[in-house]
């Protein structure tokens, strides 16, 4: 849920991807719709058929590429998003790789003058 409020997971890929189904059926439904539309033209001439039919589907590859934009912007945020998590745990591994050697490194021995016994 905090990924949701601070616009790391988005939502609106799969809104878009609901938009195109609604978006083709009812290009292919006008489509259709004004093939076999006989009131306004009883005689449909086979030329007029080919021209819709061509229309449906060039519309429904033209609205398919339209989405497919729209997701592409929303997979590259994925993309910005998933680099700069591995770049913060990157960073984190470093920290504590530096850490673990500055605990690792041997203590200097004290000077000569500060040694007992001399």
């Amino acid at each position: 849920m905090k990924d949701y409020f601070s616009f790391r997971k988005l939502i609106a890929p799969g809104l878009i991807r609901s938009y195109y189904i609604v978006g083709a059926l009812a290009l292919t439904i006008a489509g259709f719709w004004l093939i076999f539309d006989v009131e306004s033209k009883p005689t449909l001439p086979l030329t007029h058929t080919f021209w819709y039919l061509l229309g449906i589907l060039v519309g429904n590859v033209a609205w398919r590429v339209l989405c497919e934009s729209w997701i592409l912007f929303f997979n590259i945020h994925d993309s910005i998003v998933s680099i700069q998590d591995s770049q913060v745990a990157f960073a984190a591994y470093l920290q504590s790789a530096q850490r673990k050697q500055q605990q690792r490194r041997p203590q200097p021995p004290p000077p000569d003058w500060e040694q007992p016994g001399r």
